[in-house]
């Protein structure tokens, strides 16, 4: 990969990184608050305690899954509009609780 002539490259570059970094921290950050809770989702979802690692892995990798569609479409519509549509059906779900 060739040296970066300009300072825009490089400041995209690490815009990127730091993306990628947020990103990692906010699926770890997840991971850890969600097997705090562990206790407490495997009386709720009626599990026995070795099952309960599998809950977690589904969990995280769908949130996985969710974030590049989720960029993709932050990509294609713009920085304003992602925040609020893909949120709503996760409002409707906690407005039927």
């Amino acid at each position: 990969m060739p040296a970066s002539t300009g300072t825009g490259t490089s400041t995209v570059h690490r815009l990127a990184v730091w993306a990628f970094g947020l990103g990692a921290f906010s699926v770890q950050f997840d991971s850890f608050a969600l097997n705090l809770a562990l206790p407490s989702i495997g009386a709720d979802l009626h599990m026995p305690t070795d099952r309960l690692p599998l809950a977690v892995a589904a969990y995280l990798l769908a949130c996985g899954a969710a974030m590049v569609p989720g960029g993709r479409a932050g990509d294609a519509l713009g920085h304003r509009r992602p925040p609020s549509s893909p949120s709503a059906p996760c409002r409707a779900w906690a407005a039927a609780w």
